[in-house]
């Protein structure tokens, strides 16, 4: 499906339910997702969650966060390029030699946004070949912004990682039974920037 396209299946996943559904949205797409989002917002996570759920059912693939700005335009494939960066990330040759053969890699491509503007659409031109084959699976992540100034990534799914909601802020830090967030709750309360700020994940755990 064209993911800048008509969205023709739209839905919201319950925050309790993010683990257990990503994974069945990640099944039923065929393993082919993008996650999008604006900074901070906890996609790196997302996939770090859905790295552990695969992990659990003893699959033979092996799911690794790869940061997309380590490709070039050198590399003649995205086999290519696993075959010099695995090595680099503590993967023997021999090792990474039988993962590429069998297709056991399961990449969760995390940062498009942080390759080059310029090489941004060779990389999905590559993946969209490597994905030639019917059972390979990947996940591209990239932030929401940039993502809409370049091509189309080979994917079957699209998936949004949006702002918290104020009464989610306000329900957790409740939960948290401790001075500074009692005092963080009062502050959101009666400051509207910090209110819009924390519904960011990344500051409402810095906070």
């Amino acid at each position: 499906t064209t993911i800048k396209g008509p969205i023709y299946d739209n839905y919201t996943i319950r925050q309790n339910r993010i683990k257990e559904e990503f994974i069945s949205i990640f099944d039923k797409h065929r393993g082919r997702l993008l996650v999008i989002g604006e900074p901070g917002m906890g996609k790196t996570t997302l996939l770090l969650q859905l790295a552990i759920k695969y992990l659990e059912r003893e699959d033979h693939s092996i799911p690794i966060i790869i940061n997309i700005a380590s490709w070039r335009e050198r590399f003649s494939s995205i086999k290519e390029w696993f075959e010099e960066l695995l090595p680099q990330m503590g993967f023997s040759k021999s090792l990474v030699a039988v993962m590429v053969k069998e297709n056991r890699i399961l990449p969760l491509f995390d940062g498009l946004d942080e390759l080059v503007v310029e090489q941004r659409k060779a990389f999905l031109e590559a993946l969209g070949e490597y994905g030639a084959i019917s059972n390979i699976k990947y996940v591209v992540c990239s932030r929401k912004s940039e993502y809409f100034k370049t091509v189309d990534a080979p994917v079957f799914c699209q998936v949004e990682v949006e702002p918290l909601t104020l009464p989610q802020v306000k329900r957790r830090l409740k939960k948290i039974e401790a001075p500074e967030s009692k005092g963080l709750l009062h502050a959101i309360l009666n400051d509207k920037l910090l209110a819009e700020a924390i519904k960011v994940p990344f500051y409402l755990n810095t906070a």
